[in-house]
Formats: C-alpha cells, structure tokens, sequence
C-alpha cells in the first residue's frame, strides 16, 4: 500500500492534475447564526446520549482521564459534570466555547486556501444559484 501511494504522489509531482478543480466553501456570515448552530448541535448531542455515552466508556475501562481521545471536545468536560467537579451549566459553556474556538481555528485555515469560492451557509438558494453559476462559467454545464 505504500508503495502505492509513493508511486501516485510521485506521478502527481511530476504530471499537471488533468482536471480543473473548483472549490466551494459554505461559512456563515453572521457569528449569531454560527453561534445558534452550535448550541443547537451540541444539544442535540447530549440529547442522543452523549453522557451515557462517556460515562459507559469510563465504567468499562475503554476510556481514560490521560488518554490522548480526552482531547476531543465534549469528553473531559462531560467526564467533569459526571464526577460532579462542574455544574451542567459549566460543561455546557466549556463544550460551547471550545467548539467556538475550534471552528474559528479552521475557518481562518479554510481562509488561507486559494481559489475558493465562498458561499453562505445561511442562504442555501443563494449558494445554488452562484454554483450553478460558477459551473456554467467554467463550461461544466450548460
């Protein structure tokens, strides 16, 4: 396999991609609506069981405090609220702002890329449209 993948790398280094690529990015304008979206999704994951979730994996020895996955967002914050060293408020706050931070990390990584197209994420028919656009531009449609 990874010869394989030497191989390819080496082929794409030496020979011009023969495709145009076109890249399109939704990211939302309004940090309100950003912000709505997150709590919306974190909600909707302790609704469907994310402390049960972690609380399982500690109960079961799968998981543990020092373990490089307790990185992720939701899980030390969520083990805290179980072991009762933070409120559900807390947890709630800290599992919102890390995930603020996280996306604020990757749009402006997102931002450094080349040849994007950007797109709001809070118009969906304005962000068909103005693909449809770009696509009829660059003879992909017609």
């Amino acid at each position: 396999m990874l010869y394989y993948w030497k191989k390819k790398s080496s082929f794409l280094r030496k020979n011009k991609f023969p495709y145009k690529v076109l890249q399109f990015v939704l990211i939302p304008k309004n940090m309100d609506f950003l912000n709505k979206n997150i709590v919306l999704r974190l909600q909707k994951m302790i609704d469907s069981g994310f402390e049960k979730e972690v609380y399982e994996l500690f109960k079961n020895n799968i998981l543990n405090i020092k373990f490089q996955s307790m990185n992720c967002i939701g899980y030390s914050q969520m083990w805290d609220f179980i072991n009762k060293k933070i409120t559900y408020n807390e947890m709630f706050e800290k599992i919102f702002f890390a995930t603020k931070k996280l996306v604020k990390k990757q749009m402006t990584w997102i931002r450094s890329w080349k040849n994007l197209y950007f797109l709001s994420s809070e118009d969906l028919e304005d962000a068909k449209y103005k693909i449809l656009k770009v696509l009829e531009k660059n003879i992909y449609i017609m």
